[in-house]
């Protein structure tokens, strides 16, 4: 099963029948803004506008501009691959410490895919898996398409490598190996040990093609969100120099007149599809973070620990599997508390709102994303080990953990509800 598969688009979870509010039902002398729409209508949006400024444009930025340095470092690498020079293993390293990185960074903005992550199928393009083994090892192969994929800055890759070999696992495969960087040697031995007639060279053309389109999408998903973007991305993405032969749009789908944060951030204006504040907040509480909660527990968890599909793990190579989910929720966190840490302004967030008028129902929210990231954390090892090494039947921290997440995925739709009918 490929992850693409398990994306839906927010608006399709939207407009669910809520239940009666916890708050509602407290006989406590906890302030409620209880009034309709129109109450409180300046924090929320305060809080929205913290949402794009504080977590998502800062978390794309950084995401784009550590798939820049990817690209560069692994363009470095092959240049000296085919040329004859000497790598270093402290250079292939450098280069998956560089990947790590960014895919914390990707990781980080799964709680608001809802964009254009979403929209323009970014997110199954660069983050789909299991990798194709037989697929890469086909496009290797093939003279002519690692000629085309030499010199390519993301075009060919984007439009004639399928999206099971594309993005951060197929560089993954290449660069690391067994939860560690590979050596020169590995990497001069051939792909793995019955390929060995994949040079080194090949492979790093591969690998750098593939940075250069996954750098490319995450030029999109900066841009596409922030009106006052990286201008040289910008310019990357709409120029010939770049690759605006693409014809790519660098403005939300449901508008092309603005960016996804403008959008968000004109909620109640006519022809928006947020018709208030609380509906935007909806769109963030449940087709953002509500969303990748459910995947990590019923998906990226659920389907290797129940035994449904034990070779369904996302980052096996690098065995940073359970890294991946903690910066997951650690993605619904920073929505929560008001931006990413250094960008964090939390008297306009979420978790100031519910204290402020519910604090039970925020004790619920913050206590489950501190218990879902312990839990993670608590798997004993790699995941991709764990899951060879525990039968199905005894796997008890992995179930904790799923239970973990889904009391998050609870905890956000009380919160989503409560919001709504207050």
């Amino acid at each position: 099963m490929m992850k693409d598969l398990l994306k839906f688009p927010a608006y399709m979870v939207l407009g669910a029948a809520f239940a009666c509010s916890f708050a509602a039902c407290s006989d406590d002398d906890t302030p409620n803004p209880t009034g309709g729409e129109g109450q409180n209508d300046t924090e929320l949006q305060a809080i929205v506008q913290q949402f794009v400024d504080g977590t998502v444009n800062p978390t794309y930025k950084l995401l784009a501009d550590h798939t820049e340095e990817l690209t560069n470092k692994l363009t470095d690498l092959k240049e000296k691959a085919k040329n004859g020079q000497a790598i270093t293993d402290s250079e292939i390293q450098d280069v998956c410490d560089v990947f790590l990185e960014a895919r914390k960074y990707y990781e980080e903005s799964e709680a608001f895919l809802f964009g254009a992550a979403s929209d323009y199928g970014i997110d199954p393009h660069i983050d789909t898996w299991p990798l194709s083994k037989e697929t890469l090892v086909t496009s290797l192969r093939n003279t002519e398409s690692i000629t085309k994929m030499d010199d390519d800055e993301g075009q060919f890759a984007n439009g004639s490598l399928g999206q099971s070999v594309l993005g951060f696992h197929g560089i993954e495969y290449i660069i690391f190996r067994d939860g560690r960087a590979r050596t020169v040697a590995e990497l001069n031995a051939g792909l793995d040990n019955d390929l060995t007639s994949i040079s080194a060279a090949n492979q790093l053309i591969f690998a750098r093609a593939v940075a250069a389109d996954l750098r490319n999408n995450c030029y999109r998903m900066e841009v596409t969100w922030n009106k006052d973007a990286t201008p040289a991305h910008v310019e990357w993405l709409t120029s010939e120099e770049g690759v605006g032969d693409l014809e790519w749009s660098t403005t939300s789908l449901l508008d092309p007149d603005l960016t996804y944060g403008e959008y968000i951030l004109s909620a109640g204006k006519a022809g928006i599809r947020y018709t208030s504040w609380r509906s935007a907040i909806s769109e963030i509480l449940i087709g953002g973070c509500k969303n990748i909660s459910d995947e990590v527990g019923n998906v990226k968890l659920g389907n290797p620990i129940s035994g449904a599909d034990e070779a369904y793990i996302e980052s096996p190579y690098s065995k940073m599997s359970k890294t991946d989910f903690v910066d997951n929720i650690i993605s619904i966190e920073n929505v929560y508390y008001g931006g990413r840490p250094e960008s964090r302004n939390e008297e306009a967030s979420l978790h100031a709102y519910m204290e402020k008028y519910n604090p039970e129902l925020d004790q619920q929210m913050t206590d489950a994303i501190t218990n879902a990231k312990a839990k993670i954390n608590a798997i004993p090892g790699a995941l991709v080990d764990y899951i060879t090494q525990q039968a199905s039947s005894n796997r008890a921290e992995g179930q904790e953990a799923i239970d973990a997440c889904l009391d998050v995925s609870d905890a956000l739709q009380a919160v989503n509800d409560w919001i709504l009918e207050n």
